[in-house]
């Protein structure tokens, strides 16, 4: 993988990219790598490659639209509140 290095780095965009860093509980360095991956490659290139190379995408849980639509279907009645389950019962 290539390392750049960027100079003259404004401050108060350095301090930005701490904070979100920071929100996000992850190095600068990975918020950087992240940012810029949204911005030129869209969001599904956001988790790093090396996830693929390990062989740890398999735990990230990702699913395929149709995977998800299934599972979205199979969940859907806990979606639902019943009233009956808040009374108290009788004793």
């Amino acid at each position: 993988m290539k390392s750049i290095t960027i100079h003259n780095l404004d401050e108060a965009l350095a301090n930005r990219l701490k904070e979100e860093a920071r929100r996000r509980k992850q190095s600068v360095n990975r918020t950087i790598k992240e940012i810029l991956s949204r911005a030129f490659q869209g969001e599904a290139s956001a988790i790093d490659s090396n996830f693929d190379k390990k062989g740890f995408r398999k735990f990230l849980g990702l699913w395929t639209p149709e995977e998800g639509e299934r599972i979205q279907k199979a969940i859907e009645e806990f979606e639902v509140v019943d009233d009956r389950d808040w009374r108290e019962s009788p004793q």
